[in-house]
Parts: C-alpha cells; structure tokens; sequence
C-alpha cells in the first residue's frame, strides 16, 4: 500500500456501497488497485497517463471514471457514504459536525491560531 492508498478499514466501507460487479465479460482488474489509481489521479491533479504503474494500466483507471461519472454511480456512491456516516455520526476529514441537537461545532484542527 502506497502513501495516500485507501487503508482496509476504508476500503471495507466504500466496497460496501459499491455497484456489484457486472456478471458478463472479462474479470475486471482489481476494484481496490484501480481506485487508488482514480483517488491518487484525484489527489494529485495530474493527467490520466502520469498515473502509476502501480495501479494497473491508466485507461483502466479513466474508464471506470469515466462512466460511473456519466452514469452516476459515483453520486450514488456519495450519497450511501454520507448516509452512513451521518448514523453513526461520523465525518472523518470534515472540519465541521453536527450533534444531535442539530448544532454545528467546529473541529480542533478548524480553530484559527
């Protein structure tokens, strides 16, 4: 695993939310590889041919990109995360939370010096 990779823990909740795996064609390449290779391009900004080799063949990476972005899968992908996380009132990485009380706090590394 590569710095920035997603960890195990990470990975189990988005696999959980994830399409299923279509039942025809080829074997798809692995789905955790090829989303690294999409969360690094993402992270980093660079162009789809500078992903490494590491996570498998660019076009991989853009193609499946490329239609869960026309197709929606990745809203959908969103939308069951923050669903989940907002039951069990997590948001890792957000600057800002809300308690049951509806009230916004700001997190410890959101205060000003």
């Amino acid at each position: 695993m590569a710095r920035g990779d997603l960890t195990d823990e990470q990975w189990a909740r988005l696999e959980a939310v994830l399409p299923p795996l279509p039942r025809m064609g080829r074997k798809p390449r692995d789905r955790r590889q090829c989303f690294d290779g999409i969360w690094w391009r993402a992270r980093t900004g660079s162009p789809w041919r500078d992903v490494p080799e590491r996570y498998g063949p660019w076009e991989t990476a853009y193609t499946l990109f490329r239609r869960w972005q026309i197709d929606g899968t990745w809203a959908r992908v969103l939308k069951k995360l923050q669903v989940k996380a907002d039951a069990a009132e997590r948001h890792p990485g957000c600057l800002y939370k809300r308690d049951k009380r509806g009230v916004t706090t700001a997190h410890q590394a959101g205060q000003g010096p």
